[in-house]
């Protein structure tokens, strides 16, 4: 990153890197900045012109039918190669010069809190620009309290869903309970929400839906808190036997997956009531591992996550020879299917590939030796049957060791219709 001084008409920077680059001219205003991309090759000079025609934006932030005094308005280009924040008067008007034209992802701060986005288009052929970003009115607040004392429960997290940006909103906003365990989300939209609550020590899988219509007020309840007290516990050891501290959990069940807490100093994390399923552990290094719970689990249960020996190269190709990208995979070890969700984060964690590259190959390593079997697969329709319908046999199978193993997907062109 670099920074040059202002008022520079001309600026050489030399001693690049063949690589992709993001230029960033920046002014005083929030908007005035304008990004552009260049991709220099080894030894080649790339002369960049940059034109900034300044639009002037005029800005009205309003909530139901009256405006928002000081709101404040971040706004991200659709690349987020640059941010700026607009502070509305008293009045929710501001009006700001903006030197870059285009989709923008505009989200409305609330204690320099996300409380709402909403996309826009911003550009005008006559140099002025006027927009309003319309705030929904709703508010959606509560009292967060333990289930058995109904004492008030401070420094919960309390996230909502249901406020996606294409329908006006921000997904998973996330507040956290005050000193007496309330908590408020304002500009919440008409339409269906699912609150999650989470504090240590208390039974996090049992979110709560609201509903909220176009002629309803602000929504406000009482979330009460299950404590886990002398609950069995899962113990996540390494190899040798250690425990492991800050290992990924996952819980998959028939009422679907669930992330639990991190393991603590002594590798262990409680196990949620009435659970039937499989809990994986994912530690930051190494392999993963996974072992059966039951609903009525009363004992602790120890995971040992195996040593990382193998590896899997995935080639796909069609009948030709040719490389295919971009196909996805799903995989059962032992007979117990590895769920996506895991397995994606199984790979970001380690750098690793779940879809196969330009060259038609994906690499897995760090893989716990067993029978692994494949199914390519193109959308979460596909997964879902798969693991509904009980396939017999995959299209490639393989022993995974000490040896590095390679599998070949084949795929025959499909016939014209």
């Amino acid at each position: 990153m670099g920074q040059f001084a202002r008022a520079r008409a001309d600026v050489m920077i030399d001693s690049l890197e063949a690589d992709n680059y993001m230029l960033l001219v920046s002014g005083e205003g929030p908007l005035q900045q304008i990004a552009t991309k260049v991709s220099p090759k080894r030894g080649e000079t790339v002369e960049l012109p940059i034109a900034i025609t300044p639009d002037v934006l005029k800005l009205s932030v309003v909530s139901g039918k009256k405006s928002m005094s000081g709101a404040s308005v971040r706004f991200h280009p659709s690349d987020f190669a640059w941010t700026g924040t607009v502070t509305c008067d008293e009045e929710g008007k501001a009006t700001v010069e903006l030197w870059q034209e285009g989709d923008f992802l505009t989200v409305l701060l609330d204690n320099e809190h996300a409380a709402f986005g909403r996309t826009a288009h911003l550009s005008s052929a006559t140099g002025m620009i006027s927009w309003t970003l319309e705030v929904p009115s709703h508010h959606v607040k509560g009292h967060v309290v333990d289930s058995v004392t109904h004492e008030a429960l401070p420094d919960v997290d309390v996230r909502i869903s249901g406020t996606t940006v294409s329908g006006g909103g921000l997904e998973g906003l996330q507040v956290r309970t005050d000193a007496e365990g309330r908590f408020e989300f304002t500009a919440i939209r008409e339409g269906s929400h699912t609150i999650r609550t989470y504090r240590k020590g208390y039974r996090y899988d049992r979110p709560q839906t609201i509903t909220i219509d176009k002629d309803d007020g602000d929504w406000e309840g009482e979330i009460e808190l299950d404590p886990l007290r002398d609950r069995p516990a899962v113990i996540v050891l390494d190899e040798a036997g250690n425990p492991l501290a800050g290992v990924e959990m996952f819980l998959e069940s028939t009422e679907g997956m669930v992330l639990l807490e991190h393991t603590d100093a002594t590798g262990r994390v409680t196990i949620p009531p009435e659970r039937n399923g499989y809990i994986f552990a994912l530690p930051a290094t190494g392999s993963f591992g996974f072992t059966r719970i039951s609903s009525n689990q009363s004992s602790d249960v120890t995971l040992r996550v195996p040593k990382a020996t193998g590896s899997i190269d995935v080639l796909s190709q069609s009948t030709a020879g040719e490389p295919i990208a971009n196909v996805f995979f799903l995989i059962r070890i032992n007979g117990t299917w590895l769920p996506f969700q895991v397995f994606s984060r199984f790979v970001s964690l380690h750098s690793l590939s779940f879809r196969t590259d330009a060259t038609g190959r994906a690499h897995l390593a760090l893989l716990p030796e067993g029978l692994y079997e494949l199914w390519p697969i193109s959308s979460a329709d596909e997964i879902s049957a798969l693991i509904a319908g009980h396939p017999s046999q995959a299209p490639a199978t393989v022993v995974v060791g000490d040896t590095p193993q390679i599998v070949t997907l084949t795929f025959r062109k499909k016939p014209s219709s």
